[in-house]
């Protein structure tokens, strides 16, 4: 399969995903609730050491969903995260266990995965509809610009950038500079006012609301201590 037929498969799956489900071509405001609403268990974790960025498992027996995010990443990265890891979930059940490493060669599947979620997450024409309605632009972005994007859909910086640049959209000192000014966008999102694309687990482990819907309905009925 070639890259070509990758990113369009991908392309073409996230458009059909966004239609499905409603979205149309604005923002996903929180895709874990997105995912815990597909029937899909998500847990979020600090996970050190190994480069873990997620995993997804699908238990055939039970026909369940599970995917495992390390919140030791940016917030905007466990959203990527999450989205990627979607896209195992709709194409991939049949390899149950899926586990993705920061750094790691990408596989056809890994990249076909990465662009689902870039196209699911940053849709060209809601960037587009943004980029000239509300910061009347067309292909020159300042960095103001970039962090009100960022702000918008909320996803990690280098997810935004290759985005952009993957669009046609031009910045400040070209492509590779401006994957090199995350600090530098950051400072600028908390200036105007933005939270800005850091880590922002706090130790523990995050589930998903149904989860604990279920727990404390276990505990009052006495199943669990």
């Amino acid at each position: 399969m070639t890259n070509e037929n990758i990113f369009e498969e991908a392309k073409e799956l996230a458009e059909k995903i966004r239609r499905n489900l409603k979205l149309g071509n604005a923002p996903v405001k929180n895709i874990f609730n997105l995912l815990e609403d597909q029937g899909i268990f998500v847990v979020r974790m600090p996970i050190n050491g190994d480069g873990l960025d997620g995993a997804f498992y699908y238990d055939k027996i039970n026909k369940s969903a599970k995917i495992l995010i390390n919140n030791n990443r940016s917030h905007g990265k466990q959203i990527f995260t999450a989205a990627h890891e979607f896209c195992h979930y709709l194409l991939d059940k049949e390899d149950q266990i899926i586990i993705e490493h920061e750094g790691q060669e990408k596989s056809p599947r890994e990249k076909r995965a990465d662009a689902f979620a870039a196209n699911f997450l940053l849709p060209e024409e809601g960037i587009r509809f943004y980029t000239q309605n509300v910061l009347k632009k067309t292909k020159k972005l300042d960095d103001d610009d970039l962090v009100k994007i960022q702000n918008e859909f909320k996803t990690s910086w280098r997810a935004l950038i290759y985005r952009l640049n993957n669009l046609g959209y031009v910045f400040d000192g070209g492509l590779k500079a401006k994957l090199d000014e995350v600090t530098l966008l950051n400072s600028k999102a908390i200036q105007s006012g933005f939270d800005p694309e850091i880590s922002t687990h706090d130790g523990e482990y995050e589930f998903p609301a149904n989860f604990y819907r279920l727990a404390f309905s276990a505990y009052f009925e006495g199943k669990i201590t």
